[in-house]
């Protein structure tokens, strides 16, 4: 059961490789370096907690605790970075010129995530993180390497922590799962309009502020603060 289960994780890997293909399109060059400070919250959030993961998995390795950097990532790549992030920045694609630069910045952060998220799984799971990671696009201006093998392995990037943006998150992913869990069973597709109560005007400014990733998260219609 736990062999099938990876095996299915494994497909989870392939659909956020083949989703990404698709939403960065054949004429897409990755950045240099990302401009952080322009992105919207959600890419702020994965570009934090994924440096965290980072971070967590290379002090993990160098204590030997090598089931502790296994769960960094996959707890970072499931739960994060696909059940999240990926899901959250769908919106940006629907060709709306609104949401033009957030469109923009999910690129190049979708691909930063990818590229450094390969080469940390890379020591775990080496046949498919060099399959994939050989079909994500190079930067222009860089000389990557022939291989994942031989790449730099990932370490933290102390610009891409952001301590507010993940206490944000963990209220929008607290409202989210509540959203969720007054969904009855038998509803499972249904898209109704909701709202959330506050206990205070801080989280209600926070809820306020991701509305809209709330409501694609937690699939309502439409969500009132």
């Amino acid at each position: 059961k736990r062999v099938h289960g990876y095996r299915q994780w494994c497909n989870k890997l392939w659909n956020a490789i083949r989703f990404a293909m698709i939403k960065l399109g054949d004429q897409y060059t990755p950045p240099a370096t990302l401009a952080v400070h322009t992105m919207p919250p959600i890419c702020k959030w994965i570009l934090s907690v994924l440096s965290k993961a980072v971070g967590k998995t290379v002090s993990s390795l160098e204590a030997y605790k090598f089931s502790d950097a296994t769960s960094s990532i996959y707890f970072w790549w499931q739960y994060q970075l696909c059940d999240v992030f990926i899901e959250a920045i769908k919106p940006y694609f629907n060709g709306s010129e609104e949401f033009e630069s957030a469109r923009g910045a999910s690129r190049d952060t979708l691909w930063a995530c990818l590229d450094t998220g390969l080469r940390l799984l890379h020591p775990f799971m080496p046949y498919i993180t060099e399959e994939l990671w050989q079909r994500l696009p190079q930067p222009k201006e860089a000389c990557r390497k022939d291989s994942i093998m031989i790449s730099e392995y990932p370490s933290a990037v102390q610009e891409w922590a952001n301590d507010k943006v993940e206490n944000e998150m963990e209220i929008v992913l607290d409202a989210v799962s509540k959203l969720r869990s007054l969904r009855p069973p038998t509803d499972i597709q249904l898209r109704s309009p909701s709202f959330v109560l506050c206990r205070n005007l801080e989280i209600a400014a926070t809820v306020w502020c991701y509305q809209a990733q709330i409501a694609t998260l937690a699939s309502v219609s439409s969500l009132k603060v």
